[in-house]
């Protein structure tokens, strides 16, 4: 994976859609869903983990270099 440049102008528009997202305790899932889209943007595997209704994780995943786990 090739470094992220991080530039003003997206960094603005990142933090534009993250506070921008209706999210509190027990309707996270709408944040969750957007960090997924920002994790697969920078090009990190993810996954939406359910929890309930409502209710979710956001998993993202970068892979080393190095063989082990």
């Amino acid at each position: 994976m090739s470094a992220v440049a991080i530039d003003r102008d997206r960094l603005v528009e990142t933090a534009s859609r993250l506070v921008g997202v209706w999210s509190y305790t027990g309707h996270e899932q709408a944040m969750a869903e957007l960090a997924v889209e920002l994790f697969e943007e920078a090009g990190l595997r993810s996954r939406l983990q359910r929890v309930e209704d409502g209710r979710a994780n956001a998993l993202g995943e970068l892979g080393g270099a190095g063989g082990g786990p």
